[in-house]
């Protein structure tokens, strides 16, 4: 069993601190209970990760002396729900947890959303702890970025494709496409729209779309699931990113391959047009 690798992160907000490495879970059992009160862990857990690692979980505890309080919610895009959000803030409530806990989430991206979500707005802040489960979440669930904690600069750039990918998720019929599905297509459709514009070298945008397809993600708008799409669809959607400002449309584009940067006041003609191309014709 490999050593844990500790990277600390000072944000304007706070630091905390990252931990890596084979076993974690079972070589951090004492760091979660330094953090836990009160005798317990409380922990809002994916049922479909608690399939793989219910055993650990309760390894852990048991080493610690601390008793589980378990909180089960189905992962997935349905999980980021005003009706989920109400039962877990309850259930926190229920519990009377204290400012002074930690709640933990156990799972992907969209359970570490939730609870991150709830402990912001019960009892105005309690402790927060993520376990990630999944590739995505260990990588784009967290606040990843000391420089950058609003993710109003350079950060943004880690949005490449999602401008696009938003708007097909959010279009989709509910629960029939997952999240990496539709950021592969937004990636290439980003890549495609730059060098449509002429910012791109159009063999790097087909360099981005060989790559996809040969490890089996969807590039095509007509590939992706929970369809059909429409452009003004679309387009309406992408006018409500987060990223936008002054009203006008803000994406992430490509001059090529590891050369992203942020366009500001793009020409909604034009991306309207390339919308109508790629759902339409």
């Amino acid at each position: 069993m490999s050593a844990l690798r500790v990277i600390k992160v000072n944000a304007a907000s706070g630091s905390y601190e990252v931990v890596i490495g084979r076993g974690a879970l079972t070589l951090c059992a004492d760091r979660i209970a330094r953090r836990a009160r009160r005798g317990r862990i409380v922990m809002v857990a994916d049922t479909r990760a608690l399939r793989h690692h219910r055993a650990g979980l309760e390894q852990v505890c048991q080493s610690t002396g601390l008793h589980l309080e378990l909180i089960e919610i189905e992962g997935g895009e349905t999980a980021k729900s005003w009706r989920n959000l109400k039962r877990l803030c309850n259930r926190l409530l229920d519990l009377d947890l204290e400012r002074s806990e930690a709640v933990t989430a156990f799972g992907g991206g969209t359970i570490g959303d939730l609870t991150g979500f709830a402990c912001a707005i019960v009892k105005r802040g309690t402790g927060f702890i993520q376990i990630p489960t999944t590739l995505l979440a260990q990588v784009d669930s967290s606040v990843i970025v000391a420089a950058d904690e609003r993710d109003t600069g350079q950060r943004a750039l880690l949005n490449l494709g999602h401008s696009f990918g938003h708007a097909f998720e959010a279009e989709a019929v509910k629960g029939a496409l997952i999240h990496g599905e539709a950021v592969a297509c937004g990636l290439d459709m980003a890549f495609r729209y730059s060098a449509r514009l002429g910012i791109c070298p159009p063999e790097d945008a087909a360099r981005v779309r060989a790559h996809l397809h040969a490890v089996g993600l969807p590039v095509y708008a007509h590939e992706l699931p929970g369809g059909p799409y429409a452009a003004d669809r679309l387009l309406a959607r992408m006018a409500n990113d987060k990223k936008n400002s002054g009203g006008a449309i803000t994406l992430v584009l490509a001059r090529g391959i590891g050369e992203v940067y942020i366009a500001h006041d793009v020409d909604r003609d034009s991306l309207t047009d390339f919308l109508i191309d790629e759902v339409e014709n």
